[in-house]
């Protein structure tokens, strides 16, 4: 993945979480951004498209950070699983968990698409963080 792509999904992960923010606002961010990413890519490569990225992601990450391999029993489509998991991390880890899993699955799509069609697809999903300023309540 190019170094931009990386910094831009990292400032758009803490600018939807706030300012020092707590694991359950990280856990939001990285769940609205992922809700997001659903919404600009499943009219174009469908529901389980989208789903199939994120459960590859999942799967991918899962063999560097352990702790995310208990969500491959139980993929939700709403997240609520992710957000469980992030929220009772330290706000370090639960950063560090949400950048990999949202670049890994931006890493995927560049490997199908490429990365120009990637970029246009997925720009405003980054830049919506930054009209965003906080990380809201989604758990419900």
């Amino acid at each position: 993945m190019e170094r931009d792509d990386s910094r831009r999904i990292s400032a758009s992960t803490a600018k939807r979480a706030g300012d020092t923010p707590n694991a359950g606002q990280i856990a939001n961010a990285v769940v609205a951004t992922f809700k997001d990413i659903y919404t600009t890519l499943a009219p174009i490569i469908g529901q389980e498209g989208v789903f199939a990225l994120y459960r590859r992601s999942v799967f991918i990450c899962a063999s560097r950070h352990t702790c995310l391999s208990s969500l491959n029993d139980s993929l939700e489509k709403d997240f609520s699983g992710l957000r469980l998991l992030l929220a009772q991390q330290t706000s370090d880890i639960a950063t560090a968990y949400g950048d990999d899993l949202l670049k890994t699955l931006n890493e995927l799509l560049i490997s199908f698409i490429g990365s120009s069609l990637s970029v246009r697809l997925l720009q405003p999903v980054w830049d919506n963080s930054f009209n965003d300023t906080s990380a809201q309540d989604f758990s419900s």
